[in-house]
């Protein structure tokens, strides 16, 4: 819908606030439960644009709605590639242990998709997100 679009443009261009605004427009466009892909991609998209913004809570609310969203579709794929987002904003948080199990759990889903490329994107996006905060693992932890 054309709020997406106009979401999708703000977002592109850093401009998060009418980004934010113009997304939540199109959630409540697409209230239906027939839309529940198309509003899995805006919950993404906000997520986005919340961690963009180092609201770092609320980008995972999103994520874990979009994952939820996606999991009732059966999106293996997407429910991967969410999971890996989840494990990078859960790392940058300190919060380890739910880093290891979203991650843990994207890996069974990347398998479980056949997609070999799925895998290898996954461990790219791992190390480019968390590299800069991997230094700063507190001692005990394996590295």
């Amino acid at each position: 819908n054309s709020y997406q679009v106009l979401g999708n443009l703000y977002g592109e261009q850093l401009q998060s606030g009418a980004a934010k605004k113009h997304y939540f427009k199109s959630l409540d466009y697409l209230h239906d439960n027939r839309y529940t892909q198309q509003r899995a991609g805006i919950l993404t998209n906000l997520g986005i644009i919340y961690a963009r913004t180092n609201q770092l809570d609320s980008a995972i609310f999103c994520y874990e709605k979009a994952f939820a969203l996606r999991k009732a579709s059966g999106n293996i794929y997407s429910q991967a590639l969410l999971l890996n987002n989840l494990t990078a904003l859960a790392f940058q948080q300190e919060q380890y242990q739910r880093s290891i199990d979203y991650a843990q759990t994207g890996l069974v889903l990347a398998e479980q998709s056949g997609a070999p490329q799925l895998l290898s994107s996954l461990g790219l996006r791992w190390h480019g997100r968390c590299r800069r905060e991997w230094d700063q693992v507190p001692p005990g932890w394996s590295r």
